[in-house]
């Protein structure tokens, strides 16, 4: 939620000059033809300012309207976890649950806000629910995997399967996955790849 970004801007030689000899930090000059630049600077003095006026600065960020749209959504989610007239529940994140039976026809709609999507049913045989963000899902039809961090693409080029995320419920049991990433660089304003393994 730290708004001091730094400016990006398009200037010419006459404004180039203006922000170098002010007291601003230049993180990149990169020029576009004879007289226009793209330079990223940042002003030193803005962090000062916000302590010296008590932070009653405008940063049009409100951290207080983000925690209370997650608090809301824990809250509304609170009634499917620990209710014994609802089937076993297996998962649940911030906006969906996964159960082992069907749920009462009054808490699903795929048009009324605060009710729950039905988005399909799984064969409880074939589930894995490893970690938060990382699942596997299947049916007859089609299978899921969720891994955090990991892009479907990985997925699938490192041939992860239902069993294989099983073999991980069994103590001591990992896999080794490499995974492409394509990283956009502000400062240096270049695109670049890296390869992260993950366990």
């Amino acid at each position: 939620m730290n708004d001091e970004f730094d400016i990006l801007e398009i200037v010419d030689q006459e404004e180039l000059l203006e922000i170098e000899s002010g007291s601003y930090n230049i993180s990149e000059v990169k020029p576009l033809n004879e007289n226009k630049f793209l330079v990223s600077y940042s002003n030193p003095e803005s962090k000062t300012l916000t302590l010296m006026d008590g932070n009653k600065e405008t940063h049009n960020i409100n951290i207080s309207v983000a925690a209370a749209v997650s608090s809301y959504a824990r809250i509304h989610m609170s009634q499917f976890k620990n209710n014994k007239d609802l089937p076993n529940l297996y998962y649940t994140d911030t906006d969906s649950t996964y159960f082992d039976g069907p749920l009462p026809d009054s808490f699903i709609s795929s048009t009324i806000l605060g009710k729950l999507k039905l988005d399909g049913i799984y064969d409880s045989q074939a589930t894995v629910f490893l970690a938060p963000k990382v699942y596997a899902l299947k049916n007859q039809e089609t299978e899921i995997i969720k891994i955090k961090g990991l892009s479907k693409d990985s997925i699938l080029i490192n041939n992860i399967n239902i069993e294989i995320l099983d073999q991980l419920l069994h103590q001591n049991s990992q896999i080794k996955v490499n995974q492409d990433k394509w990283l956009l660089s502000f400062g240096l304003l270049d695109l670049y790849r890296k390869e992260l393994s993950i366990f």
